[in-house]
């Protein structure tokens, strides 16, 4: 499964330690991502998010 190119993910947190450029869309050397799980979106942020 791959994310559309209209859609736009982003983590709840996240930690970048590269040289991204600034108007890049992607994290160039991700090195920690932090989702916060709820009763609510739990079964989304775990199974089609997870996937992408």
């Amino acid at each position: 499964m791959a994310t559309a190119s209209a859609t736009r993910r982003m983590s709840d947190l996240g930690v970048d330690c590269g040289n991204p450029a600034d108007d890049s869309l992607e994290a160039d050397e991700p090195t920690m991502v932090v989702e916060v799980l709820s009763p609510t979106n739990e079964g989304f942020e775990v199974t089609l998010k997870l996937a992408e």
